[in-house]
Parts: structure tokens; C-alpha cells; sequence
């Protein structure tokens, strides 16, 4: 159900509760103005704290982690457009490729990897030679 139906629900919802309230406050008081005095409080009060708990459960969930280790590697939370690292010594051993599912946090691991949130485009990393041996 989305944010602008939810609010909908929420602002009906609290108009007939204040509807409620008026028609109840009316008949057993007699006094009208009372009345319309109490449902204006009950649509303020009610109404506005409705908002005010769905403005703050629809609040954006932080940003993922994202980490970077080894000779030429990039991290970031959001796109990577055009970024290049070379990286030249001697590697013996092979490296270890893992892929994050939906949501997860992003490693980069080893010598020019690259590690996004998002897109990854016109992004390039050389590795040349033989480096350190893999655990």
C-alpha cells in the first residue's frame, strides 16, 4: 500500500472519528458549539499524530556500507562513473569474487576492485603482474 493511500486511509479515518464525536458530544450535552469544540480537538490531535507516525515510518532506510581494501580499490555508496586504477606488482594466487545480494552492504576485495551500491559505468581497473598470495 503506498505512503499518499495510507494518508488517505489515515485522514478519512480520523474525519469520521471526529464525526464521531461531535454528533455524540451534541447529543448528550445539548451544547453545539461544545461539540463542534471537542471534533475540531479530536481532528487536530488524532490527525496530526497520524501524520506525524506515518511521516516518520516512511522515512528512507541509511545508505548500505560499503568498504574497499586492496592496491586500487573503490567504494561507494551511490553510482561510479568513470573512476580507473591501475595497479602493477607481482600477484601470485587467485582472487575471491563474491556478489552482495539486493540491499546488502558492498565489499571490495583485492587489488582495482570496485564496490557500488548502484550502477557501475565507464569504470576501468588494471591489474599487471604477480602481487601477494592469497590466504
Amino acid at each position: 500500500m503506498g505512503s499518499g493511500v495510507r494518508r488517505g486511509i489515515a485522514a478519512a479515518g480520523t474525519a469520521v472519528v471526529a464525526a464521531a464525536v461531535n454528533v455524540t458530544t451534541g447529543m448528550l450535552t445539548q451544547h453545539w458549539a461544545a461539540a463542534w469544540w471537542a471534533a475540531t480537538a479530536v481532528l487536530l490531535v488524532v490527525g496530526g499524530g497520524l501524520q506525524w507516525w506515518l511521516t516518520i515510518t516512511e522515512m528512507p532506510a541509511p545508505p548500505p556500507w560499503v568498504s574497499a581494501s586492496g592496491a586500487g580499490s573503490i567504494a561507494a555508496s551511490e553510482s561510479v562513473h568513470g573512476a580507473t586504477t591501475n595497479v602493477s606488482f607481482r600477484w601470485s594466487g587467485s582472487a575471491e569474487r563474491t556478489r552482495p545480494g539486493p540491499g546488502d552492504w558492498a565489499l571490495a576485495s583485492g587489488p582495482g576492485a570496485i564496490a557500488a551500491d548502484s550502477n557501475v559505468e565507464g569504470s576501468h581497473t588494471g591489474v599487471a603482474g604477480e602481487g601477494p598470495a592469497a590466504p
